[in-house]
């Protein structure tokens, strides 16, 4: 019975990480549902070499974590059928506008198949680049979309964050310009 229960409530938080409701941006600085871990003393993530984590730009290019070294890179997955994905990247794209001069790569990855994916970049027209990952988003052990994870000058991840995030909110630009 305990355990029934326990599953029960496992996948009503993974189902309403996807589901939840709009919420005026007031209300969405933060979404309540936002976990920021850091990252920098975690063993699992110190034995995986991000640097070498590629990404399928939408005209058929590779592009690689390490290629980046130098800038801090932010890494946002995400799916077309995600509402909380899809309620946060306007203000990801004012996000990127403003810090896309002060060192900073976005790379907006989402494991659908690529024709999708064009799609939903030429329907939308944001201006951050948006890349296919991996169809397992391997090897970043994602749970729940959308997890964004931001790593320092030297490619080190320092910080995953999931759930929904109003990204130009001064407090977390503040976050963000915090990253060396």
């Amino acid at each position: 019975m305990f355990k029934n229960l326990i599953i029960i409530l496992i996948t009503l938080v993974l189902a309403t990480s996807c589901t939840e409701k709009a919420t005026n941006k007031s209300e969405r600085t933060v979404l309540e549902s936002l976990t920021i871990e850091d990252r920098t003393e975690d063993k699992k993530e110190a034995e995986i070499n991000f640097a070498d984590v590629t990404f399928a730009t939408l005209d058929g290019q590779t592009v690689a974590i390490g290629d980046y070294k130098g800038q801090r890179i932010l890494v946002n997955l995400w799916a077309t059928w995600c509402g909380p994905c899809i309620r946060e990247m306007p203000s990801l794209n004012r996000a990127y506008n403003i810090l896309k001069d002060e060192n900073y790569a976005f790379l907006v990855a989402s494991n659908e198949d690529i024709n999708k994916i064009k799609g939903f970049a030429e329907a939308t027209g944001f201006d951050f680049p948006i890349v296919k990952a991996d169809d397992m988003f391997q090897p970043f052990d994602i749970r729940v979309i959308p997890t964004t994870m931001i790593f320092d000058t030297e490619g080190n991840l320092v910080t995953t964050m999931t759930g929904g995030l109003e990204w130009d909110a001064d407090n977390v630009l503040q976050e963000l310009r915090a990253v060396k």
